[in-house]
């Protein structure tokens, strides 16, 4: 097989492209030594646990089209979580289903795009192999519905019955103007900036999905969502006193509700607002607050939030 570069492979989530920087897949296979009386050694090495797969992409995220924020909507908004069965992510042609989003995470600094990673688990076997993309004078992506001897690649345009696997888009045709950027982040309460300039700031959302066995299956029958953990962190020239142990940020930082907006980089040069990726942390309690100072550099704070599902 020939050596394959970063531009012949492609990333999809919910079949849909992203500006990937790094992807990987990793596989753990749960297995513990077993010893018996009357013997030093091991005799065995038996499964301890299931076989699970990560998927991880770090990438550009778009204001509009953006799968894995979706998802996490999604997530955030579950009520019948039996209901839920995951998403579809191919990497270099190996794909993985019913993968369950375990971690989202975006940042916003000065003077550069938004940056975000997301990290997946599934507990199904994938499918595919390691496998270049076709290039094509139509499309950058080439033709996807062509499929291998061995069928690796499957018939990407087909949809469900719900529309769950969407379209396949191409996010190099995407403009980078239509990605989010620090000078286009905004904290507001009720529509308002916050008064105190906000230099650095970070969200992070961590899932915890617990898959369930029956005897005589090495699959899970169904995958439940547990519990979620939301956080922010932010630096300011700020210092706020944290008074007593369960403080809201809502009327410590704030009165009314606390939204994060990242808004579409085109929004510099013609204020043509196509979109936001728009994070609601109102409720959410302060963990801690830091002050640093360090040469060469201003006095800064730094407070982290944090709100649970």
């Amino acid at each position: 097989m020939p050596i394959i570069f970063h531009d012949r492979t492609f990333c999809l989530v919910n079949m849909s492209g992203v500006m990937a920087t790094n992807a990987s897949i990793s596989q753990s296979n749960a297995v513990e030594p077993a010893y018996v009386l009357g013997k030093y050694w091991a005799v065995n090495q038996v499964p301890q646990g299931p076989i699970k797969s990560t998927f991880s992409l770090s990438y550009y995220p778009t204001v509009s089209g953006d799968p894995n924020y979706h998802i996490l909507n999604t997530v955030r908004g579950l009520t019948d979580d039996v209901l839920y069965s995951g998403t579809r992510i191919v990497i270099a042609g190996v794909t993985g289903y019913n993968c369950y989003l375990r971690s989202y995470e975006i940042r916003s600094s000065p003077n550069n795009l938004v940056k975000s990673s997301v990290t997946y688990d599934t507990f199904t076997p994938l499918s595919g192999q390691i496998s270049p993309r076709a290039f094509s004078t139509t499309s950058d992506w080439g033709d996807l519905t062509t499929m291998t001897s061995s069928g690796d690649w499957e018939d990407l345009t087909v949809m469900t019955t719900s529309g769950d696997w969407g379209s396949i888009e191409d996010p190099v045709l995407e403009f980078f103007d239509r990605n989010p950027h620090g000078w286009t982040s905004y904290i507001s309460s009720s529509g308002n900036s916050l008064i105190a300039p906000t230099y650095d700031f970070s969200y992070k959302f961590d899932a915890d999905w617990k898959p369930t066995y029956l005897i005589g299956q090495k699959f899970p029958t169904q995958v439940n969502f547990m519990r979620g953990t939301e956080e922010m962190s932010f630096v300011r020239d700020n210092f706020t006193h944290i008074q007593f142990s369960g403080e809201e940020v809502t009327g410590t930082y704030i009165t009314g509700d606390w939204k994060i907006d990242l808004f579409n980089y085109q929004l510099i040069s013609t204020w043509n607002n196509s979109g936001a990726l728009t994070f609601d942390v109102s409720g959410a309690k302060i963990i801690n607050t830091k002050l640093v100072v360090d040469l060469d550099n201003f006095v800064r704070a730094a407070t982290t939030i944090r709100r649970y599902y």
